[in-house]
């Protein structure tokens, strides 16, 4: 998000994608996860600061997208859970493609693509799954003081808290 500027000043009619998921189980997720920990991830460490990041970058992506008018597409993770097809035609079609059904088998490309570098691997060559929709809800208590930081984005992304 924060190479956009420089993404869109080289590039200018390039499409971008925002892959949306509800603010709170993003920045839940992002604090229960091991990632291996350098700069970046240490802002993972506390959810407060997580929230803050959440915030912050989220901010200087709406300033960006203001300034540059760039044309942006959001797919929400939920969305995807519910109807796949629907969401990745919508996509495709922004992007200026042709459909094509291998678009709906991400398992079969992603394991013929050998080694995945993300801290989600194993879960790319899984079928697309609902039980991180709405995770956040069981931990509720523990997100509370971070309800305000993120409270203006489940708003804008028309979420429920």
């Amino acid at each position: 998000m924060n190479a956009l500027p420089l993404i869109h000043r080289l590039f200018p009619d390039a499409r971008v994608i925002l892959a949306l998921r509800h603010p709170c189980d993003t920045v839940f997720s992002c604090y229960a996860s091991n990632f291996k920990l350098n700069d970046g991830m240490s802002s993972f460490l506390q959810l407060d600061k997580a929230a803050d990041l959440y915030d912050l970058s989220f901010s200087y992506f709406e300033k960006a997208r203001e300034l540059l008018e760039m044309r942006v597409h959001e797919i929400r993770y939920e969305n995807v859970v519910e109807d796949r097809e629907r969401e990745l035609r919508s996509l495709v079609g922004f992007l200026g493609l042709d459909w094509s059904d291998e678009v709906l088998d991400h398992e079969s490309v992603a394991l013929s693509r050998g080694r995945i570098k993300t801290p989600s691997y194993h879960q790319v060559i899984q079928p697309i799954y609902s039980q991180s929709a709405g995770r956040w809800t069981r931990f509720r208590k523990h997100l509370e003081p971070v309800l305000p930081v993120l409270a203006p984005w489940i708003a804008k992304f028309g979420y429920d808290v």
